[in-house]
C-alpha cells in the first residue's frame, strides 16, 4: 500500500481496522511532530504557528481518511463532510452551552470528548459494503485501500456485480 495514496488522496476504502489503526498513528504522530516543534522552537511565536501548521495538516489528513472510511459504506466524500459538520456544530454548542452554565473547563472538555467519541461510534462500527462499490476493492487485510495495485480507481476498472451473469 502506498502510504502517499493513504494520508493525501481521498480515493480508496478504508476498513474500520485499518481506519482506527490509521487515526491512532496519525494522532501519534501529531503530537509528537508538536513535541519536537515545541522543543526546538518554544511554545510561543514560531513555534506556536509551526503547532499550528502540524495540527492543520493533522486535521486535512483525518478528513481524507474519514472520506475512505465513508467509502467503504457506498457513501462520497459529501456524507463525510456533513457528518463531519455536524461532530463540529454539535461540539460548538455544548461549548457555547457550557461556557454559560458555569462549569468547569476539565469538565466541560470531558463531557464533549464522550459526546464527541459517542458519535463517532457510528465510523468504528459500521461495516463496509461487501465486494467492489463504485469507489473500489473491497479491503481485505489491514491497511488495504482497496485500489487495485499500479492502478487508479475509475469507472473502467471497476466491475459491476451484475454484469457476471
Amino acid at each position: 500500500m502506498d502510504l502517499g495514496t493513504l494520508l493525501f488522496s481521498p480515493k480508496g476504502r478504508l476498513n474500520r481496522s485499518s481506519y482506527i489503526i490509521a487515526n491512532i498513528v496519525l494522532y501519534v504522530m501529531i503530537y509528537v511532530f508538536k513535541a519536537i516543534v515545541h522543543l526546538f522552537f518554544g511554545i510561543k511565536g514560531a513555534g506556536h504557528v509551526l503547532g499550528i501548521i502540524v495540527l492543520i495538516i493533522g486535521f486535512i489528513i483525518s478528513v481524507l481518511l474519514l472520506i475512505k472510511r465513508f467509502h467503504d459504506f457506498g457513501k462520497s466524500a459529501y456524507f463525510a463532510i456533513v457528518y463531519l459538520l455536524v461532530i463540529i456544530t454539535v461540539g460548538a454548542l455544548f461549548i457555547f452551552i457550557l461556557a454559560g452554565s458555569g462549569v468547569d473547563k476539565d469538565t466541560a472538555n470531558s463531557m464533549l470528548v464522550v459526546i464527541v467519541f459517542a458519535l463517532f461510534l457510528y465510523v468504528f462500527w459500521e461495516s463496509g459494503t461487501n465486494g467492489t462499490n463504485k469507489y473500489g476493492n473491497q479491503p481485505v487485510i489491514t491497511m488495504d485501500l482497496g485500489i487495485p495495485d499500479n492502478e487508479k480507481v475509475s469507472d473502467s476498472s471497476i466491475t459491476d456485480n451484475n454484469d457476471s451473469k
